[in-house]
């Protein structure tokens, strides 16, 4: 069978898998409704540089556009399916000018682990901008395989406006590149080399000046995300920890994340990953310097420890898996070849069936986890979407105060008629809490039950309680008040 239609089986398979996933199941990270949400206030106010107070500009540019053409949430999701498909692509490419004739399923092998791996297939799924930053990063490394550095420049300048991540992968590559022309100045200019440190520093240059202009701030993305991490997680960055954390926050990204990705196949990423290196050093460059990043930051606590900032190391991660299978291929057809037929014919069916009882297993745990998974998301979001329901049957013409991103985004109601807020215990959101009811004499408001028994006795003679969910844990609870005249 020829590879191109195994290759379109594969993404034939993948398009329904996510399909199913994206119509059944909603996206899982809450923080794609809050792009989402940052994009409306874009399309509001374009020049609102603080439509976010740490994420990057441009994916909240680009879902702009896209929810100004009339996309819709899912339709966004269903569009970072499309590009995880075109960035699997992209890595076949890599793949295959890489491998020899005689290993000519490599290609495919890898783009198989990375379509289906766990964690591939949520990020794919989702609004996040992983999908789009993994694409960027590919075509960055393509580009430089190809010595066309201003396109190396230009993807992974707009990929520097997307996430952290890129500002240390952009140090890696440069080294990898220099490195590759023996570190001669004059190779790296006649080459044009400079595009790679000039284009995205431009980039950012731009977008810290206009951050400075509008916010009069430019790095509170790094004392912020340190004081937010901390307090979610609960927990210090101390330098000797107990015996247990110092283990699982030095194996995190290392060991627990890959091992989520691609379970039994771990094994094969280890055995394959010095060949993988040596064949593309580029890629293996930026991906390891984004690992050791996420890493740090993880045990400095400066980011959440989330499995998508694992995302972009995906593709090196199955280029080791495929370049592992490959030696252990090898090695056992150098174990068998001296044997006579019938004992080879016996090993070959022995590993034969060994490695298709591993898949096969492997396959058949990820029905139950579906199911698991679906159960977990459809619990953890059982409050916002029993509240998206009540607000799709208020009136079109009623204001509606949300303080929740996700039950906004899943009403499916028109975005210009909510408010957002950021609702704390605060005097200055007790003051824009009465000025809203006052506004808004016909309006609705939706918050968290702690919210609404805090702010009660500021807002019971202007509201009642037209609805509540009382689903799972009380601090969950989201409650719909009705604004009525005095």
């Amino acid at each position: 069978m020829k590879k191109k239609y195994v290759l379109l089986s594969i993404w034939l398979v993948f398009l329904f898998a996510q399909t199913c996933y994206i119509l059944t199941i909603p996206d899982a990270d809450v923080d794609g409704y809050v792009h989402f949400i940052a994009a409306r206030l874009l399309i509001e106010n374009p020049l609102n540089l603080s439509a976010h107070w740490v994420w990057l500009p441009l994916y909240h540019y680009l879902l702009a556009a896209l929810q100004l053409l009339g996309f819709t949430f899912q339709c966004v999701r269903f569009v970072s399916s499309f590009i995880w498909l075109a960035s699997s692509w992209v890595l076949y490419r890599i793949a295959g000018e890489k491998s020899s004739p005689d290993n000519k399923w490599l290609p495919v092998t890898v783009v198989s682990f990375f379509l289906f791996m766990n964690t591939a297939f949520l990020s794919a799924s989702s609004a996040e901008p992983e999908a789009l930053f993994t694409l960027l990063i590919l075509l960055a490394v393509r580009w430089s395989d190809k010595e066309k550095y201003f396109l190396t420049a230009l993807m992974l300048g707009l990929a520097c406006l997307i996430r952290y991540e890129a500002w240390i992968m952009l140090i890696g590559a440069c080294i990898i590149l220099l490195q590759k022309h023996d570190f001669r100045l004059t190779a790296a200019r006649e080459k044009k080399l400079y595009f790679v440190v000039l284009l995205p520093a431009l980039f950012l240059a731009s977008w810290f000046i206009a951050k400075y202009i509008y916010q009069h701030e430019t790095i509170y993305f790094f004392t912020g995300s340190k004081s937010f991490a901390e307090t979610y997680t609960g927990v210090k960055p101390v330098w000797f920890p107990g015996w247990l954390q110092v283990i699982f926050d030095g194996t995190f990204y290392l060991l627990y994340i890959p091992f989520l990705a691609c379970g039994p196949f771990l094994y094969y990423a280890y055995k394959g990953f010095a060949a993988a290196v040596r064949k593309h050093r580029t890629l293996a460059a930026i991906s390891l310097t984004c690992l050791a990043f996420i890493s740090v930051a993880w045990w400095l606590r400066y980011s959440l420890g989330l499995f998508r900032h694992f995302t972009v190391v995906l593709p090196f991660l199955a280029l080791c898996i495929g370049e592992g299978l490959l030696l252990g291929k090898e090695k056992l057809r150098m174990r068998v070849n001296p044997l006579s037929n019938e004992m080879r014919n016996k090993s070959l069916r022995r590993a034969y069936i060994g490695g298709v009882s591993v898949l096969a297993v492997y396959l058949l745990l990820l029905a139950p986890g579906a199911q698991l998974w679906k159960a977990h998301v459809d619990d953890f979001f059982a409050n916002q979407t029993r509240m998206a329901a009540m607000v799709a049957g208020l009136p079109d013409d009623r204001p509606i105060l949300c303080t929740d991103n996700t039950v906004e985004v899943l009403s499916g109601k028109d975005r210009r008629i909510f408010t957002r807020l950021w609702l704390d215990k605060s005097d200055y959101s007790r003051k824009m809490l009465s000025s809203f009811m006052r506004g808004n004499p016909s309006g609705y408001i939706v918050l968290s039950r702690d919210l609404y028994r805090f702010y009660q006795a500021d807002s019971e003679k202007l509201t009642e309680v037209a609805d509540q969910t009382l689903c799972g844990e009380p601090d969950k609870w989201l409650v719909l008040l009705r604004i009525h005249k005095l």
